[in-house]
């Protein structure tokens, strides 16, 4: 792990270092920490090296770093998303990530708010959200939290509309599924207030960032 951030500090984080990127863990972060927690996140396994673009939405509770939005980055040569860190690999590895750091910042630093990244990972591509809405219940859930988020005067329709599909999934007994199912009828009881809503995802957004420790980036 140590070798990892240390590659991380000296060979790609002063690539990023004037828009705004901070090196946490493994991962090259944007400062500040808002709503949405964006980056690059470094996974290595042995010789192999992969990154991850990323969005986590902090307002959804979670006590994870969650990569479900974003996808790896992918080099020219045929090995596709994994780089070798052989010697005789490493300059090239390093130089290739650079270049694909700086190519996919962009698309990181667009996404500033709740609705860019709805509109950039949740509903751009119609035919996957039609299938993950229906297959993939976090998906369920951070779609519904997110446009709740943005849109709180539509929180009730929402979250009955969840807890409906909730109801109809053979897994609602697993504690994790009650946890979420918990969370929404919490949200639901908010409904009488957009204010009361908005107090609710501060609170969950806050211990988000404390359970995932990123308090000290600032």
């Amino acid at each position: 792990m140590t070798e990892l951030k240390s590659l991380i500090q000296k060979e790609f984080f002063p690539t990023l270092l004037s828009y705004d990127f901070v090196v946490y863990k493994n991962n090259l972060i944007i400062k500040p920490v808002n709503n949405l927690l964006r980056g690059f996140c470094f996974d290595r396994h042995d010789n192999q090296l992969y990154v991850h673009l990323f969005i986590q939405p902090l307002y959804v509770p979670s006590t994870y770093q969650n990569l479900s939005y974003g996808w790896r980055l992918k080099g020219v040569h045929s090995l596709g998303d994994m780089f070798l860190l052989d010697d005789n690999q490493l300059e090239c590895t390093k130089a290739e990530i650079r270049s694909l750091l700086l190519s996919q910042k962009d698309i990181l630093l667009a996404i500033n708010t709740a609705l860019d990244f709805h509109n950039r990972f949740l509903i751009s591509n119609l035919k996957l959200l039609a299938h993950k809405t229906e297959v993939d219940i976090r998906h369920q859930e951070t779609l519904t939290l997110t446009q709740s988020f943005i849109y709180p005067e539509k929180t009730c329709i929402l979250v009955d509309d969840f807890l409906e599909r909730w109801e109809r999934d053979d897994r609602n007994h697993i504690p994790w599924m009650r946890e979420i199912q918990n969370n929404m009828l919490l949200l639901k009881h908010c409904c009488t207030s957009n204010d009361k809503i908005l107090e609710l995802f501060a609170k969950w957004r806050s211990t988000t960032i404390e359970k995932l420790r990123l308090t000290k980036i600032k």
